[in-house]
Protein backbone atom coordinates (compact mmCIF):
# COMPACT_ATOMS: atom_id res chain seq x y z
CA UNK A 1 0.00 0.00 0.00
CA UNK A 2 0.98 3.48 -1.27
CA UNK A 3 2.34 5.55 1.55
CA UNK A 4 1.37 8.94 1.29
CA UNK A 5 2.69 12.15 3.01
CA UNK A 6 1.40 14.51 5.17
CA UNK A 7 1.45 18.51 4.18
CA UNK A 8 3.71 18.93 7.49
CA UNK A 9 6.08 16.03 6.74
CA UNK A 10 6.11 17.59 3.33
CA UNK A 11 7.30 20.97 4.41
CA UNK A 12 10.22 19.25 6.50
CA UNK A 13 11.99 17.58 3.37
CA UNK A 14 14.64 19.46 1.58
CA UNK A 15 14.67 19.65 -1.96
CA UNK A 16 16.99 16.82 -2.44
CA UNK A 17 14.75 14.36 -0.38
CA UNK A 18 11.64 15.35 -2.24
CA UNK A 19 13.42 14.65 -6.07
CA UNK A 20 14.61 11.01 -4.05
CA UNK A 21 11.18 10.27 -3.64
CA UNK A 22 10.10 11.04 -6.98
CA UNK A 23 12.52 8.07 -8.30
CA UNK A 24 11.02 5.89 -5.64
CA UNK A 25 8.43 3.18 -5.93
CA UNK A 26 5.76 5.28 -4.20
CA UNK A 27 5.84 8.19 -6.68
CA UNK A 28 2.45 9.35 -7.36
CA UNK A 29 0.72 9.56 -11.22
CA UNK A 30 2.49 12.85 -12.51
CA UNK A 31 0.13 15.83 -13.24
CA UNK A 32 1.59 16.36 -16.22
CA UNK A 33 1.51 13.82 -19.50
CA UNK A 34 1.59 13.53 -22.83
CA UNK A 35 -2.24 13.43 -22.47
CA UNK A 36 -2.82 16.58 -21.26
CA UNK A 37 0.21 18.50 -22.41
CA UNK A 38 0.64 20.32 -25.54
CA UNK A 39 3.75 21.36 -27.08
CA UNK A 40 5.11 24.19 -29.26
CA UNK A 41 8.30 22.98 -30.96
CA UNK A 42 10.58 23.67 -33.79
CA UNK A 43 12.84 20.06 -33.63
CA UNK A 44 15.11 19.49 -36.22
CA UNK A 45 17.15 16.15 -36.09
CA UNK A 46 20.77 15.57 -38.58
CA UNK A 47 22.01 12.31 -39.27
CA UNK A 48 25.20 11.62 -40.97
CA UNK A 49 26.70 7.85 -41.57
CA UNK A 50 29.74 6.42 -43.32
CA UNK A 51 29.95 3.11 -44.48
CA UNK A 52 32.40 0.79 -43.23
CA UNK A 53 35.77 0.54 -44.81
CA UNK A 54 35.19 3.92 -45.88
CA UNK A 55 33.57 3.01 -48.91
CA UNK A 56 31.03 5.41 -50.83
CA UNK A 57 27.11 4.67 -51.22
CA UNK A 58 26.15 3.55 -54.43
CA UNK A 59 24.12 5.71 -56.76
CA UNK A 60 21.09 4.15 -56.19
CA UNK A 61 21.15 5.98 -52.40
CA UNK A 62 18.66 8.65 -53.94
CA UNK A 63 16.10 5.89 -54.53
CA UNK A 64 16.52 4.17 -51.51
CA UNK A 65 16.02 7.40 -49.18
CA UNK A 66 13.12 8.28 -51.36
CA UNK A 67 11.57 4.54 -50.75
CA UNK A 68 12.29 5.50 -46.91
CA UNK A 69 10.69 9.09 -46.67
CA UNK A 70 7.15 7.66 -45.82
CA UNK A 71 8.58 5.02 -43.56
CA UNK A 72 9.83 7.54 -41.49
CA UNK A 73 7.38 9.33 -41.70
CA UNK A 74 5.01 6.88 -39.52
CA UNK A 75 7.91 6.80 -37.28
CA UNK A 76 7.36 10.30 -36.14
CA UNK A 77 9.89 12.16 -38.39
CA UNK A 78 9.54 14.19 -41.56
CA UNK A 79 12.59 14.35 -44.34
CA UNK A 80 13.52 17.35 -45.30
CA UNK A 81 16.86 17.55 -47.40
CA UNK A 82 19.30 15.26 -47.76
CA UNK A 83 23.15 15.54 -49.17
CA UNK A 84 25.12 13.04 -50.28
CA UNK A 85 28.55 13.27 -51.38
CA UNK A 86 29.26 9.80 -51.23
CA UNK A 87 30.09 9.93 -48.06
CA UNK A 88 29.37 10.77 -45.61
CA UNK A 89 25.59 10.57 -46.10
CA UNK A 90 24.00 13.53 -44.43
CA UNK A 91 19.53 13.56 -43.83
CA UNK A 92 17.92 16.24 -41.96
CA UNK A 93 14.59 15.54 -40.35
CA UNK A 94 11.44 17.33 -38.48
CA UNK A 95 10.85 15.47 -35.91
CA UNK A 96 8.11 15.25 -33.41
CA UNK A 97 8.40 15.72 -29.45
CA UNK A 98 8.42 12.44 -28.69
CA UNK A 99 11.03 11.43 -30.86
CA UNK A 100 14.83 10.56 -28.99
CA UNK A 101 17.77 11.36 -30.94
CA UNK A 102 18.42 7.62 -30.04
CA UNK A 103 15.30 6.14 -31.59
CA UNK A 104 15.79 8.28 -34.41
CA UNK A 105 19.38 7.15 -35.17
CA UNK A 106 17.91 3.43 -34.70
CA UNK A 107 15.14 3.84 -37.61
CA UNK A 108 17.11 5.49 -40.15
CA UNK A 109 19.73 3.39 -40.19
CA UNK A 110 17.63 0.60 -40.20
CA UNK A 111 15.18 1.72 -42.42
CA UNK A 112 18.50 2.63 -44.65
CA UNK A 113 19.74 -0.87 -44.23
CA UNK A 114 16.49 -2.49 -45.48
CA UNK A 115 15.64 -0.72 -48.14
CA UNK A 116 19.32 -1.54 -49.52
CA UNK A 117 18.97 -5.26 -49.11
CA UNK A 118 15.31 -5.65 -50.40
CA UNK A 119 17.17 -4.23 -53.71
CA UNK A 120 20.10 -6.30 -53.68
CA UNK A 121 22.66 -4.41 -51.97
CA UNK A 122 24.15 -5.54 -49.07
CA UNK A 123 25.75 -2.67 -46.35
CA UNK A 124 27.34 -2.12 -43.09
CA UNK A 125 27.73 1.37 -41.32
CA UNK A 126 30.62 2.47 -39.73
CA UNK A 127 29.64 2.98 -35.76
CA UNK A 128 31.01 6.50 -36.37
CA UNK A 129 27.33 7.59 -36.75
CA UNK A 130 26.49 11.03 -36.14
CA UNK A 131 23.63 13.15 -34.40
CA UNK A 132 23.24 16.66 -34.29
CA UNK A 133 20.46 18.70 -33.28
CA UNK A 134 19.72 22.14 -35.47
CA UNK A 135 17.39 24.87 -35.61
CA UNK A 136 16.73 28.33 -36.45
CA UNK A 137 19.25 29.90 -34.17
CA UNK A 138 23.38 29.08 -33.35
CA UNK A 139 24.28 28.16 -29.64
CA UNK A 140 25.94 31.40 -29.26
CA UNK A 141 22.28 33.17 -29.67
CA UNK A 142 19.81 31.14 -27.77
CA UNK A 143 22.81 31.84 -24.69
CA UNK A 144 22.62 35.33 -25.18
CA UNK A 145 19.18 35.41 -25.44
CA UNK A 146 18.49 33.69 -22.28
CA UNK A 147 21.45 35.92 -20.10
CA UNK A 148 19.34 38.84 -21.87
CA UNK A 149 16.46 38.01 -20.02
CA UNK A 150 16.18 40.24 -17.17
CA UNK A 151 17.42 43.31 -19.16
CA UNK A 152 14.86 42.84 -22.09
CA UNK A 153 12.04 42.71 -19.46
CA UNK A 154 9.90 46.15 -19.26
CA UNK A 155 10.09 46.97 -15.73
CA UNK A 156 9.21 49.92 -14.39
CA UNK A 157 11.82 49.46 -11.32
CA UNK A 158 15.21 49.23 -11.89
CA UNK A 159 15.89 47.84 -8.17
CA UNK A 160 13.98 44.54 -9.21
CA UNK A 161 15.80 43.94 -12.56
CA UNK A 162 18.71 43.28 -10.01
CA UNK A 163 17.05 41.36 -7.64
CA UNK A 164 15.74 39.22 -10.89
CA UNK A 165 19.39 38.98 -11.90
CA UNK A 166 20.20 36.59 -9.43
CA UNK A 167 17.92 34.40 -10.80
CA UNK A 168 19.90 33.94 -14.12
CA UNK A 169 22.80 31.31 -14.17
CA UNK A 170 25.45 30.28 -16.88
CA UNK A 171 27.33 27.49 -16.34
CA UNK A 172 30.86 27.72 -19.04
CA UNK A 173 31.96 24.17 -18.32
CA UNK A 174 29.21 23.17 -20.16
CA UNK A 175 30.12 23.28 -23.93
CA UNK A 176 27.92 22.46 -26.94
CA UNK A 177 30.16 21.61 -29.42
CA UNK A 178 31.41 18.36 -27.65
CA UNK A 179 29.59 15.14 -28.20
CA UNK A 180 27.75 12.78 -26.01
CA UNK A 181 29.26 9.61 -26.90
CA UNK A 182 28.40 6.09 -26.42
CA UNK A 183 29.66 2.79 -28.39
CA UNK A 184 26.87 3.25 -31.20
CA UNK A 185 27.30 7.30 -31.90
CA UNK A 186 28.24 10.66 -31.26
CA UNK A 187 25.72 12.99 -30.44
CA UNK A 188 25.23 16.74 -30.14
CA UNK A 189 21.81 17.06 -28.65
CA UNK A 190 20.82 20.49 -27.45
CA UNK A 191 17.52 21.81 -26.22
CA UNK A 192 15.76 25.17 -25.35
CA UNK A 193 13.07 24.51 -22.92
CA UNK A 194 10.75 27.51 -21.93
CA UNK A 195 8.32 26.60 -18.84
CA UNK A 196 5.05 28.95 -18.68
CA UNK A 197 3.40 30.31 -15.36
CA UNK A 198 -0.23 28.92 -15.94
CA UNK A 199 -1.58 32.86 -15.35
CA UNK A 200 0.63 34.62 -17.06
CA UNK A 201 -1.19 37.77 -15.57
CA UNK A 202 -0.14 36.49 -11.55
CA UNK A 203 3.53 36.58 -11.84
CA UNK A 204 5.89 35.06 -10.06
CA UNK A 205 6.91 37.95 -6.93
CA UNK A 206 7.87 36.21 -4.28
CA UNK A 207 11.86 35.91 -3.58
CA UNK A 208 11.53 32.50 -1.66
CA UNK A 209 9.65 31.06 -5.03
CA UNK A 210 12.78 32.45 -7.17
CA UNK A 211 15.20 30.54 -5.04
CA UNK A 212 13.60 27.34 -4.66
CA UNK A 213 12.88 27.15 -8.39
CA UNK A 214 16.04 28.18 -8.85
CA UNK A 215 17.43 25.55 -6.23
CA UNK A 216 15.58 23.02 -7.89
CA UNK A 217 16.53 22.92 -11.60
CA UNK A 218 19.92 21.93 -11.39
CA UNK A 219 18.79 18.90 -9.57
CA UNK A 220 16.63 18.02 -12.09
CA UNK A 221 19.24 17.89 -14.54
CA UNK A 222 21.27 15.71 -12.75
CA UNK A 223 18.37 13.26 -12.16
CA UNK A 224 18.09 12.89 -15.58
CA UNK A 225 21.69 13.44 -16.92
CA UNK A 226 21.25 16.52 -18.30
CA UNK A 227 23.52 19.78 -18.56
CA UNK A 228 22.53 22.82 -18.01
CA UNK A 229 24.47 25.70 -19.93
CA UNK A 230 21.91 28.30 -18.91
CA UNK A 231 18.26 29.12 -17.45
CA UNK A 232 16.75 31.92 -16.30
CA UNK A 233 13.72 32.23 -14.11
CA UNK A 234 11.61 34.99 -14.79
CA UNK A 235 8.25 36.28 -12.72
CA UNK A 236 5.69 34.74 -15.63
CA UNK A 237 8.47 31.67 -17.51
CA UNK A 238 11.41 30.02 -17.02
CA UNK A 239 14.16 29.28 -19.90
CA UNK A 240 16.21 26.44 -20.35
CA UNK A 241 19.54 25.20 -22.59
CA UNK A 242 21.11 22.27 -21.68
CA UNK A 243 22.79 19.87 -23.54
CA UNK A 244 20.24 16.84 -23.00
CA UNK A 245 20.80 13.09 -22.86
CA UNK A 246 20.05 11.49 -25.95
CA UNK A 247 17.93 8.87 -24.65
CA UNK A 248 15.59 11.24 -23.45
CA UNK A 249 12.99 12.62 -26.06
CA UNK A 250 12.14 16.79 -26.13
CA UNK A 251 8.71 15.05 -24.53
CA UNK A 252 10.21 13.23 -21.73
CA UNK A 253 12.45 16.40 -21.08
CA UNK A 254 9.77 18.98 -20.85
CA UNK A 255 7.73 16.51 -18.50
CA UNK A 256 10.44 15.36 -16.79
CA UNK A 257 11.05 19.35 -15.08
CA UNK A 258 7.52 20.08 -15.30
CA UNK A 259 6.57 17.46 -12.97
CA UNK A 260 9.66 18.00 -10.49
CA UNK A 261 9.06 21.52 -10.35
CA UNK A 262 4.96 20.88 -9.53
CA UNK A 263 5.60 17.66 -6.83
CA UNK A 264 8.55 19.44 -5.32
CA UNK A 265 7.17 22.84 -4.62
CA UNK A 266 3.35 21.14 -4.12
CA UNK A 267 2.03 24.13 -7.07
CA UNK A 268 0.80 21.84 -9.35
CA UNK A 269 -1.83 24.26 -10.50
CA UNK A 270 0.84 26.70 -10.52
CA UNK A 271 2.15 25.69 -14.18
CA UNK A 272 0.56 25.65 -17.26
CA UNK A 273 0.24 22.48 -19.50
CA UNK A 274 2.10 23.76 -22.79
CA UNK A 275 5.71 23.86 -22.96
CA UNK A 276 8.04 25.46 -25.36
CA UNK A 277 10.68 22.93 -27.02
CA UNK A 278 13.36 23.67 -29.91
CA UNK A 279 16.57 22.64 -30.84
CA UNK A 280 19.81 24.61 -31.78
CA UNK A 281 23.29 23.87 -32.80
CA UNK A 282 26.20 25.69 -33.35
CA UNK A 283 25.52 26.33 -37.32
CA UNK A 284 21.87 26.65 -38.31
CA UNK A 285 19.27 25.36 -40.52
CA UNK A 286 20.90 27.74 -43.11
CA UNK A 287 23.75 26.86 -43.34
CA UNK A 288 23.04 22.99 -44.65
CA UNK A 289 21.21 24.82 -47.33
CA UNK A 290 17.90 24.64 -46.07
CA UNK A 291 15.05 27.29 -47.18
CA UNK A 292 13.36 28.28 -43.65
CA UNK A 293 10.97 30.22 -44.59
CA UNK A 294 9.14 27.14 -46.24
CA UNK A 295 8.93 25.33 -42.81
CA UNK A 296 5.93 25.41 -41.07
CA UNK A 297 6.88 26.62 -37.17
CA UNK A 298 5.37 28.56 -34.14
CA UNK A 299 7.83 30.39 -32.05
CA UNK A 300 8.04 30.88 -28.42
CA UNK A 301 6.85 32.81 -25.62
CA UNK A 302 8.79 34.60 -23.88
Amino acid sequence: MKKYLTPDEIKKLSPEDMLKITCSDSEPQPTFSPKNTSYVHNLFYSWHGILSDKIDFPPTTENIIKQCIPLWKKDGFEFLHATNTAKPLQILFKVQPNISPEKLTQKVKGRLLYAFRQSGIYLKFSRALGFRSLGFNTSKIVKDYIDGQVEKEDLADNRYKEILKQFTSSDNKVHFNDPHKNKRSRYWYNIHLVIVIADRGLPITKDAVFKKIKEIIPLIAKKHCHYISDFAVMPDHIHIAMQANPEKSPQEIGLSFLNNLAYMMKMAYFWSNELYVGTFSEYTLKDLGVKTTSIPTRQARG
